[in-house]
């Protein structure tokens, strides 16, 4: 037996290996911020009057968080995004908590489309005390993916989102399926083949989400626990049971209660009283709870009645769905039963109250820009890297997105499996096909990856094979790049013809821009011009009433007004002119280049469209020249997925991040910082150098940002303050080795005059500099920012470079060094997480024989890979460590227990 032993507050029982602490007094302080990608928090303070729990499910209405449906709803703002995936919680102590975002969607099991003010969040807490408990919400990363997992969050949980029963959680003993995030029951039982608690009945909520599609045939149907899988008619055999069920009569849908303390047959605690009467077809989360005195059922989250009485002994229970014989149910008929998720969570009798008791908090000190380069930040369109602070893909996916990238103009093999001419990328298989003139050559060098599609303004378009007028895939948003070379009364994008309407974007004779949802030109009209062979990027917004026809150029909001009544058409959608009657051929097409078409079926917000505006993502240039996920290393953060960085392979590889990206991040900073790790392959020879990133102004001048590798094993970090300043530059004094991963971090310093160096958290070098500005004032950009070269050069690097983060200030050493410490992928998971034996990490701490290791990086979790996850007591909080952060007790009631 393993005795349990105490961090900073008792005794060791084994020899531990332990992260420095920090001994501050501090038991009042405010929490760290957890992370520097998210932007912002709200404190929430969970009180409970009296006692304590543990790993306790709280219950967050979104409309408490500020998703409340308002004008100041945080995803119309732009804060959240609009599906809730960058929704995090943490405790004080900033370990991250589980979450599950409730669904209540009656069609599907998307958890997104319950980010409304309806919809509530349930979030695991390793512990709440008597009194005031602040737990923190985070948002505010627009690149998040969604980490909602009812799995983690309850004792108990199925949300039935695979395509057949779990048998390993499962047994049906008739007919059952799943489809549509449901499990449909029609006869006999689907039970738990194990307990679904590991302490008893008492303590626990029971509850699912369910509906029954039918009342006329005779039969039950509902949520039972009993002390056995088998139970029987009117518990003759005398089991510990608790039902929630409907009538067995038909035409009957009142839903009724029956509860056994086990101790004799028949129900003893409640005899079949009714509950409430269901509606067919709508679904209600309904359960029950019992606490060691009462038991009590509630239906959407209204008690309905309570029962005073316990099962004897406390037994742990068993959990069905369907009829209540449970395992003994066989083929019998019920009322055929629709069941969304069905969970256990914890149950105290003196519930929790809940409060936002403060305003949002700003993350002051986020970087700008942050691309980690690893295979899981690849976006869906498969050419593009995230930025994870400016993610131009926020929000769902279009229905349609065409980046013109294949090069070709036929028998492209498409995300849905299909041949086309040109791709949709989102595989949703709205490819489509080129009509006209158009060849290879009108593959052209584009404004956003490698390329774009030139339309010669006599006959070449491009016909979709979807309508896209179903109310899942209905036009609310269109978005794309276009560069004119002439104007005169032409269709970009548009499903109109003059004998069925339809929707229609265009560019008058005058290059203002248009949209119309019936025959009346310029319903909604700019008076900015789209500017001939300059790229000009155009939003529409296609909505009904007031001003909800809107048009954006650049990212602004240019024009609005009433776009009338909605026009439904059977109209293919075409990009480049318009239908003509009756439905044959084309009329008014567009002349000039078109790139990266996307059409939504949501409204973009404001804060979206001017994130793909300002589009920073990394793009691969195609080809032979596009860097690939491969190599032996694999990135391990704390949840134990498996990532790759990218590999350059020294000849041709590179990314591309659009002219001017970095300057315009940068614009009016007194200073900046580059964060990246690295693990070359190979050196340049003498007198070159390899670039690891560099953004070109004026010509072929280095921008504000210039890092390379030396052919001396030396790290370069230089730039400049303005497109006029000369190019300071500083050389490392220490050298990194092949093959090993070292985390690099540069400081331009504008107003102090000065450039630094970091390595592995550690300052390497520092020296002044004369800079012609205190801010940078970006220059005139003359080719792409890139990394893993310099524009218009052959200074290719060989290796892998990921979490790049650019920051507009100068970080301090303690910033650089919890750079250091959160890794590759920012999980804090140690220097560029779990790699390859030939990492290097095996110099920062020794392994062989290690039991236990608690870094104290804002959780208590043991990173050696051997579980001995500690719990943290009184208010032990974290701050700057020696390496990454530490623990902060305040030498009274502060510690970690491990188990």
């Amino acid at each position: 037996m393993r005795r349990p032993y105490k961090i900073a507050g008792g005794s060791f029982a084994a020899v531990v290996v332990i992260a420095l602490f920090a001994f501050i007094s501090s038991q009042n302080a405010e929490a760290a911020w957890w992370n520097d990608t998210w932007m912002y928090r709200r404190p929430v303070t969970v009180t409970l009057s009296s006692g304590s729990t543990t790993d306790y499910q709280v219950k967050l209405a979104l409309s408490s968080l500020g998703i409340d449906g308002t004008g100041n709803d945080l995803t119309t703002l732009g804060k959240v995004n609009v599906d809730c995936s960058d929704m995090r919680f943490t405790n004080r102590n900033g370990q991250k908590l589980s979450y599950w975002l409730e669904d209540i969607s009656d069609t599907d099991d998307n958890e997104a489309n319950s980010c409304n003010s309806s919809g509530y969040v349930w979030v695991k807490v390793p512990r709440v005390s008597s009194g005031d408990n602040t737990i923190y919400f985070y948002y505010g990363n627009p690149g998040a993916a969604s980490e909602s997992n009812g799995e983690s969050t309850f004792v108990f949980f199925d949300g039935f989102s695979q395509s057949s029963l779990d048998t390993e959680k499962w047994t049906a003993t008739g007919s059952s399926s799943i489809a549509s995030g449901n499990l449909t029951t029609t006869t006999g039982s689907v039970y738990a083949n194990n307990h679904v608690t590991s302490s008893g009945v008492n303590g626990y909520a029971y509850e699912y989400r369910n509906k029954w599609t039918e009342n006329t045939p005779l039969g039950y149907g509902g949520l039972q626990i009993a002390d056995v899988q088998a139970t029987s008619a009117s518990n003759s055999a005398g089991d510990a049971v608790s039902y929630f069920q409907i009538n067995s009569t038909a035409g009957v849908s009142s839903v009724h209660g029956n509860v056994s303390t086990g101790d004799t047959t028949g129900y003893d605690i409640a005899n079949g009283w009714l509950q409430y009467t269901a509606t067919v077809n709508v679904f209600s989360v309904d359960g029950f709870s019992h606490d060691g005195t009462n038991v009590k059922y509630n239906s959407n989250y209204t008690q309905t009645n309570s029962y005073a009485g316990a099962w004897t002994g406390n037994p742990t229970p068993y959990l069905s769905i369907g009829h209540f014989y449970g395992s003994s149910a066989g083929g019998t008929d019920i009322k055929t039963m629709a069941t969304d998720w069905v969970r256990v969570r914890k149950y105290a009798s003196t519930t929790p109250t809940l409060e936002v008791v403060e305003a949002e908090q700003s993350q002051s000190n986020a970087p700008v820009a942050y691309w980690p380069l690893l295979r899981s930040t690849l976006s869906y369109e498969g050419h593009a890297l995230r930025d994870l602070m400016n993610d131009a893909d926020s929000g769902g996916v279009p229905v349609l997105h065409m980046t013109f990238d294949e090069g070709r103009i036929s028998d492209n093999q498409c995300p849905d499996g299909s041949v086309a001419d040109v791709c949709d990328v989102t595989g949703s298989g709205n490819n489509g096909t080129s009509n006209g003139t158009m060849t290879d050559s009108d593959f052209v060098a584009g404004k956003i990856g490698p390329k774009a599609l030139d339309f010669d303004g006599v006959d070449d378009y491009v016909d979709i094979g979807t309508p896209l007028n179903s109310s899942s895939t209905g036009i609310k948003s269109i978005s794309l790049w276009i560069k004119p070379t002439s104007a005169s009364n032409q269709y970009i994008v548009s499903n109109y013809d003059p004998g069925s309407q339809g929707f229609s974007l265009f560019i008058n004779s005058d290059s203002t821009i248009g949209i119309a949802w019936t025959g009346s030109i310029n319903a909604v009209r700019t008076t900015t011009q789209a500017t001939l062979n300059t790229w000009t990027y155009i939003t529409a917004i296609y909505d009904t009433g007031g001003t909800g026809g809107k048009i954006y150029l650049n990212g602004s909001l240019s024009a609005s007004g009433n776009l009338g009544t909605e026009q439904s058409t059977s109209n293919k959608v075409r990009i480049s002119g318009r239908w003509t009657s009756p439905n044959a051929g084309s009329a008014y097409v567009f002349p000039g280049l078109i790139d990266e078409v996307k059409i939504y079926n949501y409204a973009r917000t404001p804060a979206q469209i001017k994130a793909d505006y300002e589009n920073t993502k990394a793009y691969f240039p195609g080809g032979s020249s596009s860097p690939a996920f491969v190599g032996a290393d694999c990135i391990s953060p704390q949840s134990g997925t498996c990532d790759v960085p990218l590999q350059f392979d020294g000849v041709d590889d590179y990314l591309t991040l659009g002219p001017g990206t970095i300057g315009r991040e940068l614009s009016g900073a007194v200073a900046s910082s580059v964060s990246m790790w690295i693990k070359p392959v190979s050196f340049p020879t003498a007198g070159n150098n390899f670039q690891l990133i560099g953004a070109v102004i004026n010509g072929a001048y280095a921008g504000p940002v210039d890092y390379k590798i030396n052919a001396d094993h030396t790290i370069a970090v230089g730039g400049r303050s303005t497109g006029a300043d000369s190019h300071q530059n500083l050389n490392s004094i220490g050298t990194i080795n092949a093959n090993e991963w070292t985390h690099i971090l540069g400081v331009l310093n504008f107003t102090g005059d000065s450039i630094t160096i970091y390595i592995n958290g550690n300052l390497d070098n520092t020296s002044a500099k004369t800079f012609g500005s205190n801010t940078y004032s970006p220059g005139t950009p003359s080719g792409p920012d890139m990394i893993g070269n310099f524009y218009n050069t052959s200074r290719f690097f060989k290796g892998s470079i990921a979490g790049v983060k650019i920051f507009d200030y100068a970080l301090s050493a303690d910033q650089v060094k919890t750079q250091y410490a959160s890794g590759i992928d920012g999980s804090g998971a140690g220097s560029g997480g779990s790699f390859g034996e030939d990492s290097g990490e095996a110099r920062l701490a020794p392994t062989d024989g290690l039991v236990g290791h608690w870094k104290l990086d804002g959780d208590a979790n043991d990173a050696s890979g051997n579980s001995n996850n500690g719990i943290l007591y009184g208010d032990t909080t974290f701050t700057s460590g020696k390496l990454g952060q530490a623990g902060s007790f305040d030498g009274t009631g502060d510690y970690v227990s491990v188990a």
